[in-house]
């Protein structure tokens, strides 16, 4: 516990100040929604997790909601 208190804490902190150093600020706050994805995928692949067909719809649902974040607005 105490290793990931400090040790990746002090990592996802320093990435993410890295991070909004060198992006645009809004658009990469956005992609904080993939970070329960990412676990889903971690627990199912490397705890061996029950897979539920529906987290598939809301992986898909958030990835859509990233992408109409993400996209740029038609020039005319």
């Amino acid at each position: 516990m105490a290793f990931q208190i400090v040790v990746i804490n002090t990592f996802s902190f320093l990435s993410y100040i890295w991070l909004l150093a060198h992006h645009n600020s809004s658009s990469l706050s956005v992609f904080f929604f993939a970070t329960p994805l990412v676990g889903m995928g971690l627990c199912i692949a490397a705890l061996g997790e029950s897979f539920d067909p529906l987290l598939l719809l809301g992986a898909a649902m958030v990835g859509l909601g990233i992408w109409l974040v993400n996209r740029r607005p038609a020039t005319a």
